[in-house]
C-alpha cells in the first residue's frame, strides 16, 4: 500500500513540476522552445536585424491581419543567439475594455506578479521561466503593449536600461560642469 502512495505522490509532484515549467505560447510559439524555423513556418516575417539584448535575430510580423487578434497594430519577435524564441511583443490599439479583457484572460492562465491600475496601467504575470507584461506606455497613449519574454531577458534588458540611463546622467552632469567652468572663466 505504501508503494502506491509513493507512486501517487511522485506522480502529483511530477505533474505539478511539468505544469509549473510551461512557458506561454503567444502566436502559437512557445517562449524558450520555438525556433526561427518554427516562426517562419507560422508567420510572415521580416528581419529587422540583431537584437542588442538577446544577441539574436529580431523580426517584425508583416501580415498582422493573419494573426487575427482584435486591435493588433504591430508584432515583433526576438530570438537568442541559438535561434530560440525569447520575446514576443504585441502592440494594440488602447481601450480600457480591451485592456481589462486581456487582463482577465491572462489572469486565468498565469500567476499575477504585480498590478498597478492607476494610469498608466501595468500588470506583470509569470509562467514557467517567462514573464508577461501588459501595459499602456503613458496615460495619453493610444496604444498598449502585451509582451512575453524569458525572465532572464527582462532583467538583462532592465539592467542595460539602467546602465544606459546612468551613463546618460553622468554625461549630462559632465557637460553641465564643463559649461559652468566655461562661464566661470569669462
Amino acid at each position: 500500500m505504501s508503494l502506491i502512495r509513493l507512486f501517487v505522490a511522485v506522480s502529483i509532484a511530477f505533474s505539478t513540476l511539468l505544469a509549473a515549467s510551461e512557458n506561454p505560447s503567444p502566436l502559437g510559439l512557445e517562449i524558450g522552445v520555438a525556433t526561427v524555423k518554427d516562426a517562419k513556418a507560422k508567420l510572415a516575417l521580416e528581419l529587422d536585424g540583431i537584437n542588442p539584448a538577446s544577441g539574436g535575430e529580431q523580426y517584425s510580423v508583416t501580415d498582422i491581419k493573419a494573426v487575427n487578434l482584435d486591435g493588433l497594430r504591430k508584432a515583433a519577435i526576438f530570438f537568442d543567439k541559438k535561434g530560440k524564441l525569447v520575446y514576443v511583443g504585441l502592440e494594440f490599439d488602447f481601450g480600457i475594455e480591451r485592456f481589462n479583457n486581456l487582463y482577465e484572460s491572462l489572469k486565468k492562465k498565469y500567476t499575477v506578479k504585480s498590478e498597478k491600475f492607476s494610469y498608466p496601467p501595468f500588470v506583470a504575470f509569470t509562467a514557467g521561466n517567462s514573464e508577461i507584461r501588459l501595459s499602456q506606455p503613458h496615460a495619453a497613449s493610444s496604444k498598449m503593449n502585451l509582451a512575453y519574454g524569458l525572465t532572464s531577458l527582462w532583467y538583462q534588458g532592465d539592467s542595460q536600461l539602467q546602465q544606459k540611463q546612468k551613463a546618460e546622467e553622468e554625461a549630462k552632469k559632465k557637460d553641465q560642469e564643463a559649461k559652468k567652468k566655461a562661464v566661470d572663466s569669462l
